[in-house]
């Protein structure tokens, strides 16, 4: 006789779900990404799998229980929010003037920015963005300008929905570059920290990179990130009052964890000390946003993760191991994250490889390998689901690809997202600004 789970006397099983105590209840989450906040009576329920109407359509609806009437619907959702697993390389840092011992060399030849454009265009994925990490943007305009020609010129035949990103230093923008951002759409982002206290001592020239946020801000959209310093610890009031006097919609703060610029300053701070100052973001957004809006990116990510729209776009899960790719200005492609960051050991080779070859080398599959490891902190976590193994920060870390935990990233990626729901669900000043956070 052929037996199934779904010839239990009930009619469904428990998805393999995890647990973490918030106040009096109980939230559940599963693989695929659904939750549900149980009290302890329905909690029992699940487990003695004593579940009855109307609990039980409800878990059958957000996937914690499963049965025949909704197998489909949950392997459709995790295979939509998850669809980047399957899409290749989509993200592309170039680096117009860091060659691959990772010092600022001559601008980038056109033959070198050909052959990487020709390598961009070789990936699977239909949807990429190429994301320019510039040191000079003046210096660097002419080479940025010609691969994007390229790339839009090769494309009419290969049908890829390309998208720009220019990340620099503003003391070198100039009217042509805004001019060229807003005719080819090109998203740009800088690291600002809110007020001159904190962003003369982590990058100098504030007056300078202030005068050209207004500037832009006048005709164009910019994103601004601030990454968590010791400098900044004492200031997130100043912080936020000046993006919102600029009349900026949204910011993001990020985590020291293995910025160079930050690593060279001496200047992360924990994450007991980052927890704590975002929190304290947080709240004066409360107030912040009873009268302007104003966002903080991150904290938004983890929301639109919550509720379904996407997995949180910095901490994929499940790991897509090599999505990511960066160049060089002597066309050497390492293995990055979104920060763009560069390190020896991720070196894949170069774009005169074949593309095939070069993802598919030792170290590509070491990487890949790196990302597959399981750790039962990690495996048993409530917000296991929403985070994954990252070789790059192990290796920032640890001086290891393979990733321990508990780690700095694993305590602050935890911290937010227990807050965010636990703020979601009980505190009504927050979850109001959340959901429009979410709407925006």
């Amino acid at each position: 006789m052929v037996i199934s789970y779904y010839n239990s006397a009930e009619g469904y099983i428990s998805n393999d779900i995890r647990t973490k105590k918030i106040n009096n209840g109980f939230l559940i989450t599963t693989d695929f990404g659904s939750w549900a906040y149980l009290n302890d009576e329905e909690f029992r329920q699940l487990k003695a799998n004593t579940l009855k109407e109307p609990l039980l359509g409800f878990l059958k609806e957000k996937g914690i229980i499963v049965s025949e009437s909704n197998v489909s619907s949950i392997i459709d959702k995790f295979r939509h929010n998850a669809q980047y697993s399957f899409q290749g390389v989509s993200f592309h840092a170039v680096y117009p003037s860091v060659d691959s011992n990772k010092k600022i060399a001559r601008t980038m030849s056109k033959h070198t920015a050909k052959k990487i454009a020709d390598f961009i265009l070789q990936s699977a994925s239909s949807a990429s963005v190429v994301q320019f990490q510039s040191n000079d943007l003046q210096a660097e305009s002419e080479i940025i300008t010609y691969i994007i020609d390229y790339l839009k010129m090769k494309n009419d035949y290969n049908t890829k929905n390309l998208k720009f990103n220019i990340l620099g230093d503003l003391t070198s923008m100039s009217n042509e570059i805004l001019d060229l951002s807003i005719r080819e759409n090109i998203s740009l982002y800088t690291y600002f920290d809110g007020c001159a206290e904190v962003h003369e001592k982590n990058w100098g020239n504030y007056d300078q990179v202030f005068h050209w946020i207004k500037e832009i801000t006048k005709k164009y959209k910019l994103n601004c990130i601030t990454i968590a310093s010791k400098n900044s610890l004492d200031y997130h009031t100043k912080m936020i009052d000046g993006f919102a006097s600029l009349g900026l919609d949204s910011f993001e703060l990020t985590p020291f964890y293995n910025d160079a610029h930050m690593f060279k300053l001496n200047n992360g701070v924990s994450s007991n000390d980052f927890l704590k100052f975002w929190k304290q973001i947080l709240d004066y957004l409360v107030a912040i946003n009873k009268k302007n809006f104003l966002a903080e990116a991150s904290t938004r990510r983890i929301l639109k993760s919550i509720v379904g729209e996407a997995y949180i776009g910095r901490t994929e899960s499940p790991f897509n191991a090599i999505s990511k790719l960066a160049y060089t200005c002597d066309g050497e492609v390492f293995y990055t994250d979104k920060q763009g960051n560069l390190h020896d050991i991720f070196r894949l080779g170069s774009v005169d490889d074949e593309y095939f070859n070069l993802l598919s080398s030792k170290t590509a599959e070491g990487i890949v390998r790196a990302s597959l490891i399981s750790n039962p902190i990690h495996e048993t976590s409530a917000f296991g689901p929403y985070y994954s193994i990252s070789p790059i920060n192990a290796f920032a870390e640890n001086g290891n690809i393979i990733e321990k935990f508990p780690n700095k990233r694993s305590r602050i990626i935890e911290g937010m997202f227990s807050h965010v729901f636990e703020k979601l669900l009980f505190d009504e000043e927050f979850s109001n600004m959340f959901l429009k956070w979410i709407d925006k």
